[in-house]
């Protein structure tokens, strides 16, 4: 499947212009040319938000359905906290509720990746985690994937995906695909539109069995990365670990989310008995059909 909106960093460049593109695609490019916003769809309307250094961000509509995405890039070994200021001030202009964000952070974190014992302070990204932390973003990331960077020298998990809670909802994949085109992996993920299957502007309200079975599995969480909590020596350390406890939170919590099928007027209604039912008004179907 081509994907309809493209939101990439470091983009090859042929004499300031960006290289490969299709003709009649719409695209948006940072000042730096190092993040970049495309748009293939022609039935996809974009209006321009944002063309800052190291961010670029624009409203994409299709009827009534409004996202605005973001692609951004930090460079390393510069100041992180004046990149974030960046990204922090499109955000802070932004009052749509759906937002996703996508970009190369050049930061390791537990929360996007395997831990790095390696990589440089620089690297941590306070900053960003405090913006993650602020603006109550939701990581979709699967830090289990592969290496969204690879090289002969050695790989690493820097490319972040995020959004509002209300986008989140709508998010149906993720995945990290190996390229031996670039050194880094291309990230495709999908999101449904309002005409797929219904939003959520908040998270819905779980029942008191699914309130204690989160309460249980946070407990249990807690005792197993409750060293790491005594150990931290910084609030960089300590921001870290409230957000990968706020991030399993929100993931446990997502998982009792009721599908649709328990969405019934029942609460007892689950996917055996919706089979059964099926498998009951198939031949009555065939039946009134003769």
């Amino acid at each position: 499947m081509t994907p309809d909106v493209y939101l990439l960093q470091e983009p090859y460049l042929a004499k300031g212009s960006p290289f490969g593109l299709r003709l009649g695609w719409r695209v948006v490019v940072a000042h730096s040319g190092k993040a970049l916003l495309a748009v293939r769809n022609p039935g996809i309307r974009m209006f321009v938000r944002h063309v800052g250094e190291h961010v670029v961000a624009a409203d994409l509509l299709i009827g009534p359905d409004h996202i605005t995405a973001i692609s951004f890039y930090f460079p390393p070994f510069q100041p992180h906290p004046r990149l974030v200021r960046e990204l922090e001030t499109v955000l802070a202009s932004i009052s749509t509720p759906h937002i996703l964000i996508a970009g190369d952070a050049n930061v390791h974190s537990s929360l996007w990746g395997p831990e790095v014992r390696d990589h440089r302070r620089l690297d941590e990204g306070g900053p960003f985690l405090d913006l993650i932390l602020q603006r109550g973003l939701y990581i979709w990331n699967d830090p289990h994937s592969i290496p969204t960077f690879e090289t002969y020298r050695g790989s690493s998990w820097i490319d972040v995906t995020l959004s509002t809670s209300s986008l989140y909802h709508r998010k149906i994949a993720w995945d990290v695909h190996r390229t031996i085109l670039s050194d880094h992996n291309p990230i495709v993920f999908q999101v449904t539109g309002l005409g797929q299957a219904p939003t959520l502007p908040y998270p819905p309200r779980l029942s008191q069995r699914q309130i204690t079975k989160v309460a249980k599995a946070a407990q249990i969480y807690f005792y197993q990365i409750e060293h790491e909590l005594a150990a931290a020596s910084s609030s960089d350390q300590l921001a870290d670990w409230v957000l990968k406890f706020s991030t399993f939170i929100q993931q446990a919590r997502e998982s009792t989310i009721p599908s649709i099928l328990d969405k019934l007027k029942v609460p007892w209604w689950d996917s055996s008995l919706e089979t059964q039912r099926k498998k009951n008004t198939s031949p009555l179907g065939s039946f009134s059909s003769l």
